[in-house]
Order: C-alpha cells, then sequence, then structure tokens
C-alpha cells in the first residue's frame, strides 16, 4: 500500500509539473478599504486607491476590500491555457479568516475563489 501511495503522489507531481508550462508573480496590486457596496461596483475614486503589500493585514470585521490590476495576457497556442491563482497562506485550513473572492474580468464577475478554490482560467 505505501508503495502504491507514493508512486500516486510521484505521477501527481509530475503530471502537474506538465500542466503548468510557466508561471509568473504578478505584483502591483492596488487596493480599497470599504464596506458593503451596491451592485458588486467598485470606488471610482481612483486616487483613494493605494498599494498593495505582503505586509499589510486585510482583517477587519464588516469590512470588504477591492482589489485591481490591470494586465495584458501572451498570446497562446490552441489547446493552451492561462489560469490565475490566488494563494493567501491559508490553504488547507478554516477559520473566519479566510478570504472570499468575487473575481471580475473586463468588468464582469467570472468566478469566486476561496482557500480551496485558488485557480481562475482567464
Amino acid at each position: 500500500m505505501y508503495n502504491t501511495e507514493r508512486r500516486i503522489i510521484f505521477t501527481m507531481d509530475r503530471l502537474e509539473r506538465w500542466r503548468t508550462v510557466k508561471t509568473e508573480a504578478l505584483d502591483g496590486f492596488l487596493y480599497i478599504e470599504t464596506g458593503y457596496t451596491e451592485n458588486n461596483i467598485p470606488p471610482s475614486d481612483k486616487e483613494k486607491w493605494k498599494e498593495y503589500t505582503p505586509d499589510i493585514k486585510l482583517c477587519k470585521k464588516e469590512k470588504h476590500f477591492w482589489f485591481h490590476k490591470k494586465f495584458t495576457t501572451p498570446r497562446v497556442k490552441d489547446g493552451q491555457e492561462i489560469n490565475f491563482r490566488l494563494y493567501t497562506g491559508l490553504e488547507g485550513q478554516w477559520s473566519a479568516q479566510n478570504p472570499q473572492v468575487l473575481v471580475f474580468l473586463n468588468g464582469e464577475i467570472v468566478q469566486g475563489m476561496d482557500t480551496n478554490h485558488t485557480e481562475v482560467l482567464l
């Protein structure tokens, strides 16, 4: 049983590496703290948005945070995909502080994300 389990883990690791051709980190996100917003529309006061850095703690009761990042994806060949992955450091565990995210792409909601759903097909 142990050898079978090791082979499965090894094979899954190999498949993941073949599946992912290239990864790039995105930085330069802007954020703004808000309460509830009407119709899921982010605040338009661009001068109030701040640069996000990983040392900023975003755990506040009844607060919501909008993030913004403008980027262009590279061209891909037929059969290839581009995915956005979001890791918060809380994957695989649950607490009341786990973030829940709505992803907007070109102004439209495309998917929700949380610590168990970390990838969005772009």
